[in-house]
């Protein structure tokens, strides 16, 4: 198995209002999988990132191990979608700087989408930085960019045809991608706390997009939170479950390589 290929031992998943951390399990070297989840107020902020990561390493001094792989998984962050034609980096900073809000501090992250496509968001360096001081290397993507390479690794050819929309959901966060075909073709992340906020957003996309099908994305080792069929007036009517993430986030590392 090449580094590529290899599934993370530990993701650290990053919102505006948790951070989330998953330990797999390796019996070879006497560690069990472990999860947590630990909710905050301002993601920007150094300390309390810094916070977190505390509180974790003291509460599983497993974390403090030599990692071989770990991955650093961009859940809610604002993105953009880049086609292959306007990949050229004087194009798809134009595009990035004209639909997304650029910090101070901030810098950009590319990741690679098949067809020479990718997708790009900004993140502060301070916490990529932060990160990196308590574990080496780590690896960097977005959880829409995660979810396309899989998608499009598990539709059946029939699936591929016409406009759609795959919705899913994580803890208060939806995310939401467009496809033409097996092209993708929008992304979008919703900040979503109650269920009129998710029925307001599937409603107003459907209307937008007029979809010949829209779909829930299930992960096996996720949870599915709510299932948008039992929304009144939400056209949500099949879904498309793909393994657990340890396994996507390898599949899509093996991929972007």
């Amino acid at each position: 198995m090449t580094q590529s290929e290899q599934p993370p031992d530990l993701i650290i998943s990053l919102s505006h209002h948790a951070v989330g951390l998953q330990l797999s399990g390796h019996a070879e070297k006497g560690r069990t999988a472990w999860s947590a989840h630990y909710p905050i107020e301002v993601l920007f902020q150094e300390d309390q990132l810094a916070g977190v990561l505390d509180q974790a390493l003291t509460e599983n001094p497993v974390l403090m191990d030599t990692m071989e792989q770990v991955d650093v998984l961009f859940v809610d962050f604002p993105h953009l979608y880049i086609p292959p034609s306007h990949t050229d980096d004087t194009q798809w900073r134009q595009l990035a700087n004209r639909y997304l809000r650029h910090r101070d501090g901030d810098q950009w992250v590319q990741d690679p989408l098949k067809d020479d496509s990718m997708m790009t968001y900004p993140v502060p360096a301070v916490m990529v930085n932060l990160i990196s001081e308590y574990f080496a290397n780590p690896g960097h993507m977005h959880l829409s960019s995660v979810l396309w390479t899989a998608i499009t690794q598990n539709l059946s050819p029939e699936q591929n045809e016409g406009n759609r929309l795959y919705y899913f959901l994580l803890g208060k966060t939806l995310l939401i991608l467009g496809a033409s075909g097996d092209q993708l073709t929008f992304t979008r992340a919703c900040y979503a706390p109650e269920k009129e906020d998710l029925r307001y957003y599937c409603i107003a996309y459907d209307r937008l997009i007029q979809p010949v099908e829209s779909m829930q994305v299930t992960v096996a080792d996720l949870p599915v939170g709510y299932k948008l069929d039992a929304l009144s007036g939400v056209r949500v009517k099949s879904s498309i479950s793909l393994p657990e993430i340890q396994t996507l986030i390898a599949g899509y590392r093996s991929c972007a390589s």
